[in-house]
């Protein structure tokens, strides 16, 4: 999408700050161009993304280009920008926290906050063409970080952070195009004499098995994951890790951040850090039975045969495979890399990075890994002396023969 705007009169040296952030002074003609930034993998996002996959291909990427201040949409060699100044000159800088979903019909729905009035907003389409809407029922100053979003009975559902009270609130799209908001139930103590719960959502995650409508939220109270499921009959909320579920005793500090997927039976996949043990866990739950793993542990040999320890698992993303095998990437705060854990046929997990000839210099952050012909992993590569401009989204094909 292109927007001119006036900046200066033809032939006449461009006034400083005559146009807005990601657009250029064409002097020869007086107006205002958006800027070229090179490749569509070289448009600078600096934040988490997030990647939807494709029959073919690389995945679409969607994250805040924050030189720009503005939302993008990456999909091969096209970028469109949907919200901010570089959308539209007089819009505030937007999608600050994103996440997107495929239709049935293979459009985009696309969800995001701004944080300048903390509002919430939707986009439907694909390509250039897209329909942008703020979802009023979401009241400005209402939404906080982060943001989560789902497919659900042939509408889009959008999970968020309450800006304005200790609770994770969810909408879910009609027919008529309004939406319908509620929040969650938060869940009882974990223990006689613990304190309730009274901050939810610090991370989240949204996700539709065969069971319902399914949310993972981080009680920030206790350090627990706790799981939310709507089968038609209304919200039940339970702590799946954390807290013992016979004993109430408290296991350690569980569920920030955390990520969800759908296994090809329909059961729930969950991936969480276990900060107490810098470690990355993967959860199962099928048919009522849940099921704990260890995917990596930040614990690593030093130096003469000493140990230390890594911070893994700051950042998460989860992927299923036709197969049932997840994939799972995080951080390593500790030497700014993405880690890569695949599940193996005979169990276990294969723990890799991506090649060195894709890293480079410079950072790799906020992983996002999605599905679809193939796994993809896509993340942020940033260049610290450049600041946000130098960053750029880097997408790596995750070979089969890695799996075994």
């Amino acid at each position: 999408m292109a927007t001119w705007l006036g900046c200066a009169k033809g032939d006449v040296e461009c006034a400083d700050g005559a146009c807005p952030v990601g657009y250029r002074c064409v002097a020869a003609t007086g107006l205002c161009e958006v800027e070229s930034n090179g490749p569509a993998l070289q448009t600078s996002l600096f934040g988490a993304i997030a990647a939807v996959g494709k029959p073919t291909g690389p995945p679409v990427v969607v994250g805040f280009a924050k030189d720009r201040q503005s939302l993008a949409v990456i999909d091969g060699d096209a970028v469109n920008f949907l919200a901010g100044p570089a959308a539209n000159s007089s819009q505030q800088p937007a999608g600050q926290a994103s996440a997107a979903v495929r239709s049935e019909d293979g459009d985009l729905h696309i969800a995001w906050v701004r944080d300048a009035d903390h509002t919430l907003w939707h986009a439907l389409g694909h390509g250039g063409t897209w329909q942008v809407d703020q979802i009023s029922e979401a009241k400005a100053g209402t939404v906080a970080r982060p943001v989560a979003m789902g497919w659900w009975q042939g509408q889009p559902v959008i999970a968020w952070r309450a800006g304005d009270a200790a609770a994770v609130r969810v909408g879910r799209r009609q027919a008529s195009g309004n939406w319908a908001i509620q929040a969650l139930p938060p869940p009882p103590p974990p223990r006689k004499g613990a304190a309730p719960t009274n901050d939810m959502g610090r991370s989240l995650a949204l996700a539709t098995p065969s069971a319902g409508l399914t949310i993972a939220t981080y009680d920030g109270t206790h350090g627990d994951v706790l799981l939310s499921v709507d089968s038609g009959d209304g919200w039940s909320t339970a702590r799946l890790a954390g807290t013992d579920p016979t004993s109430g005793a408290d296991t350690g500090d569980m569920g920030h951040p955390l990520a969800l997927a759908v296994g090809p039976d329909g059961e729930l996949v969950l991936a969480y850090r276990n900060a107490s043990r810098s470690a990355v866990m993967l959860a199962r739950a099928a048919k009522g039975v849940v099921s704990h793993e260890l995917v990596a542990s930040g614990n690593v040999v030093g130096p003469a045969g000493t140990e230390q320890r890594d911070w893994i698992g700051s950042n998460l993303s989860l992927a299923v495979r036709s197969d049932g095998k997840a994939a799972v990437a995080w951080s390593n705060g500790s030497r700014w890399n993405i880690e890569l854990g695949l599940q193996k046929p005979a169990g276990g997990f294969a723990r890799i990075s991506p090649p060195a000839s894709m890293v480079g210099k410079g950072k790799q952050l906020w992983p996002a890994i999605s599905g679809g012909s193939a796994i993809w992993l896509s993340w942020v590569a940033a260049d610290a002396s450049r600041g946000p401009s130098g960053s750029r989204v880097v997408q790596w094909a995750v070979p089969a023969e890695a799996w075994k």
